[in-house]
């Protein structure tokens, strides 16, 4: 198997229009077009399982310095 940055970036940061970070936003990921969960990886070698949802920290980016990393043989929905 082999693992790629979900969103382009493996630490993505999320602020609104003004550029304030979201605190405490939440993202659930999903396997495309079902309500199924589906597991994200820390790293491109898929070793540790991300909790799911990842929660949103003061600065915008995931806590606890998380990498977001998903599988490239499945298709996801992140909500």
């Amino acid at each position: 198997m082999s693992f790629s940055p979900i969103l382009g970036n493996p630490k993505p940061q999320y602020e609104d229009a003004l550029g304030v970070p979201y605190v405490g936003m939440r993202l659930f990921f999903y396997i495309a077009g079902t309500d199924t969960k589906q597991d994200t990886v820390t790293d491109s070698g898929g070793l540790t399982t991300n909790t799911n949802p990842i929660v949103i920290g003061a600065d915008g980016y995931p806590e606890n310095n998380v990498m977001i990393y998903a599988d490239d043989t499945l298709i996801y929905k992140v909500v």
